[in-house]
């Protein structure tokens, strides 16, 4: 029987995210546990960090009440994040830049 490994915990406020490591193809994956649209999904990554950054991400969306927010997928929510971080030395809103 393989021994199980214990999920890593990341906390905000009351609210915890788990991370579930587990061993495929001789490496190492993590599973991030979301509840924050009401029913369990699992988000996949192969570094530790980024799955402990989305995992911080989601325990503080729900421990401030903020559950009801459009959900992107990791390519559109890299291309939101850089041009967000283009446009703040300008002050311009993304929303204006594109207009």
């Amino acid at each position: 029987m393989k021994a199980k490994r214990k999920p890593i915990l990341v906390r905000r406020g009351n609210i915890t995210v788990r991370i579930y490591p587990y061993p495929k193809n001789g490496a190492t994956y993590y599973n991030v546990a979301d509840y924050s649209s009401g029913k369990r999904m699992f988000l996949g990554f192969s570094e530790l960090k980024r799955a402990k950054t989305e995992a911080a991400l989601i325990a503080t969306r729900m421990s401030t009440g903020d559950q009801d927010v459009l959900e992107l997928r990791s390519a559109d929510r890299a291309a939101y994040l850089r041009a967000s971080q283009l446009l703040r030395p300008t002050e311009v809103p993304l929303e204006s830049a594109i207009a």
